[in-house]
């Protein structure tokens, strides 16, 4: 019955020209070009070797502390110098500030940062995405401590407030093994999808 009552639709929707409705010509557009893709894009599968082994590599990066720490990002020296006498000086607080005036989506939460760990002295490419002078001065500061000055890298001034250390805590392989293994499928999902678009292009030509 469902079968009948469907082909009984397609019929008055054609009966009515609707096949010709620019609308529906553009949803089956979009569906031949899902399909298509769904064939043509074959990403590999993801092994549990794999994903232990990417799990292995991020615990062998950690450091022995772990950081909480605050930003701001402004772009002009003279806005972060003011920024940071009002934080010295008691006038206001650091995650209103950044709320304000920090250019960094972490604004949205007060200029709060996820908990971060790097082995010390930091190196480049080995500060779980921040940039190394950042990394230092948050090494290098107490919980509580905001830095002296403003910290210039790449044409922004940070301000940077620790708010809390502890030892690394390192989840067991049972805990991350699934967002490890979607982290995973995504970038493969990620360069199959770039492997077609080359391919395409390539044909284009």
């Amino acid at each position: 019955r469902a079968s009948s009552g469907s082909e009984a639709s397609d019929m008055e929707a054609a009966r009515r020209g609707l096949q010709n409705d620019p609308r529906v010509i553009e949803a089956s557009d979009a569906a031949m070009t899902q399909r298509y893709l769904l064939e043509e894009i074959k990403p590999m599968p993801v092994s549990e070797e794999a994903v232990r082994a990417r799990y292995e590599g991020i615990v062998a990066s950690l450091g022995e502390h772990e950081f909480k720490a605050r930003l701001i990002a402004v772009s002009d020296e003279a806005q972060a110098r003011d920024l940071l006498e009002q934080v010295k000086s008691g006038k206001a607080d650091f995650a209103q500030l950044a709320a304000r005036h920090s250019l960094l989506p972490s604004r949205e939460r007060g200029g709060e940062l996820d908990w971060v760990s790097f082995k010390t002295p930091a190196r480049e490419g080995q500060t779980q995405s921040l940039p190394l002078p950042v990394a230092e001065a948050i090494a290098a500061l107490s919980p509580g401590m905001v830095v002296a000055q403003p910290l210039a890298w790449q044409g922004r001034h940070y301000l940077i407030r620790l708010d809390e250390s502890r030892p690394t805590q390192i989840p067991a392989y049972d805990q991350v093994r699934d967002p490890l293994r979607r982290a995973l499928e995504a970038r493969e999902l990620e360069k199959s999808t770039a492997e077609l678009v080359t391919r395409l292009l390539a044909k284009a030509r």
